[in-house]
């Protein structure tokens, strides 16, 4: 199987990556083994150096600096809305998400469905309705009550239930996220139900919080029927959120007819004078995919694209070098928040995203998003955006191949 571009990985960077090239008129093929940790997303993109907030606070910051990141963040804001735009997923700028904790995060894009909070003073004195789902237990309802409590919020709780929900808690396994999403969106009757409810319980309130159980034509559909504005909080995974947004992105990919190897996993590769000549994956066997050019979007440790055994840290597919300390107790420290510095290892690249073999640049093999090394001193920084930048940064070298006969 020939095409113009491999793309291992199908999260959020391999999406991007994929989408873009595909757009271009690319011959593009994704190996994808299976969901991605979008199921972990949080319905916001964050930047680890674009924290609105603290911009001014670096200590390179200057008029010259801070025009130049402005110019660069809003060149990848319009493009980023863009791409989503496509997949029919609306973003929006922002400064903070609000995590099911009750706590602020910095932020840069959030979905519309979601709260969008530019400053914290906006919550305070605010009338915020916690509106639960009797029986749903992957929002801490209670917790981000005091959270916002915390931040200076008049709060009220109450949960709420609907026919459809009340039967689905018959069946623990059918109070997920995504379960739920499901069975609202069956039958109109179940949003005008649910909207009825939390019009009961809302009072005065200036807005309405719920945990993400609704996709956003249902959400859509709900927000016109409750009296007061309406946000979804993202849940625990899986996220129902992160679910859609990696839905959409295949659904554009495919219609800009890119192929997708979904459910197969990348073996290994041949390599010859720094150059990879052929992939293998576990289903095509001993049949090779061949392209101009790789990319390498697997993913840190969560989705295996970086693997461990006692010794050593390493990238499983080709084998190219990663940046990590020697010696198995220097990757972790005792104490649950502290920063550990495994979450800053990743795969080499030089300038143009080659990743490196032996210390030198591979010809046509690139590495994107999560997989790439971090710098240090970012351990709770949302790096959603950087991967996503990777991925576009890289764009401008691919798109200039000519597609394969």
């Amino acid at each position: 199987m020939k095409a113009d571009v491999v793309i291992i990985g199908g999260g959020l960077s391999g999406l991007t990556c994929g989408i873009t090239l595909a757009a271009a008129g690319k011959r593009v093929v994704m190996v994808k083994a299976g969901a991605s940790t979008l199921h972990f997303f949080s319905g916001s993109i964050g930047l680890s150096h674009a924290d609105h907030a603290d911009l001014k606070e670096l200590d390179h910051a200057g008029p010259d600096f801070e025009e130049s990141l402005n110019s660069q963040l809003s060149t990848l804001n319009t493009k980023i809305k863009e791409l989503f735009a496509g997949a029919g997923i609306v973003m929006e700028e922002s400064v903070y998400r609000l995590t099911p904790m009750g706590l602020l995060k910095p932020s840069w894009l959030t979905m519309e469905s979601c709260l969008n909070i530019k400053h914290p003073d906006e919550l305070k004195n605010k009338k915020i309705m916690v509106a639960g789902i009797s029986g749903f237990l992957d929002l801490p309802a209670d917790m981000l009550a005091e959270g916002l409590k915390d931040l200076g919020a008049h709060v009220k709780r109450a949960d709420v239930t609907t026919p459809v929900i009340a039967a689905l808690r018959k069946s623990p396994s059918e109070m997920r996220a995504t379960s739920l999403a499901h069975h609202l969106a069956q039958n109109p009757q179940n949003i005008w139900d649910l909207a009825g409810e939390i019009n009961k319980v809302v009072g005065n309130c200036d807005m309405v919080l719920m945990p993400a159980v609704l996709r956003t034509e249902a959400y859509r559909q709900l927000a016109e029927r409750v009296a007061t504005p309406l946000r979804l909080v993202a849940t625990l995974p899986p996220s129902l959120l992160g679910a859609e947004v990696e839905e959409k992105l295949m659904a554009r990919f495919a219609a800009l007819g890119g192929s997708c190897l979904m459910g197969d996993t990348a073996l290994k590769a041949d390599v010859t004078d720094g150059e990879v000549t052929a992939l293998y994956t576990e289903k095509l066997a001993d049949m090779p995919l061949r392209a101009e050019k790789y990319v390498l979007a697997t993913g840190s440790f969560v989705s295996r694209g970086l693997c461990s055994d006692y010794d050593r840290i390493y990238e499983p597919i080709f084998g190219v070098d990663v940046k990590s300390d020697e010696g198995h107790d220097a990757w972790t420290q005792f104490g649950f928040f502290e920063p550990q510095a495994y979450m800053n290892y990743g795969v080499k690249v030089d300038a143009g995203y080659h990743a490196l073999m032996q210390g030198q640049p591979m010809k046509n093999l690139y590495a994107i998003g999560s997989i790439l090394a971090r710098e240090q001193g970012l351990p709770d920084s949302d790096t959603t955006g950087d991967a996503l930048q990777s991925a576009l940064s890289l764009i401008s070298q691919l798109s200039t191949l000519n597609s394969q006969n």
